[in-house]
């Protein structure tokens, strides 16, 4: 590796050779040039889109599509991951992960697979029993207003 000398704030920073640094023990990594670089990215992304999402329906709320696997996989789809979201794979509800630190992502096993993803927003219900109570609440306190001026 590198030097054991030490620098005037006792530490030796990585990445900088010093005396007697042997560059033939360095790893030595393959040389490529832009071209084979290339081809190596068009076959990747080639790969990527063989087993994609098919029969892809978006309705309100919802997204249903297939997909066949020869692998087990992530499917990582370009959804924002938020709560509200809830996933069905062949009928079962199934975990969504964080994909990408924002996206959402699937966990599925080798085969052909039916997704079912659905969109309820957190807490709608939750805030629609609150107004509701609160709209019920104005109503009573104008009618004691009301019984008081007339007395």
């Amino acid at each position: 590796m590198y030097g054991q000398q030490m620098n005037q704030y006792g530490y030796q920073p990585q990445g900088y050779p010093q005396q007697g640094y042997d560059q033939q023990a360095a790893p030595q990594r393959p040389h490529m040039n832009a071209s084979q670089m290339l081809d190596q990215i068009d076959s990747q992304t080639s790969k990527l889109g063989e087993e994609v999402l098919t029969d892809v329906k978006i309705g309100n709320n919802e997204i249903n599509g297939k997909i066949s696997l020869s692998d087990t996989k992530a499917l990582v789809l370009s959804i924002p991951y938020s709560e509200g979201w809830t996933a069905y794979v062949d009928g079962e509800e199934t975990e969504l992960k964080e994909a990408n630190t924002m996206y959402m992502a699937l966990e599925l096993p080798k085969g052909d697979h039916e997704i079912h993803l659905v969109y309820c927003t957190p807490y709608l219900r939750t805030g629609l029993c609150l107004t509701c109570i609160g709209v019920l609440c104005y109503i009573v306190l104008v009618l004691i207003n009301r019984k008081k001026k007339r007395f």
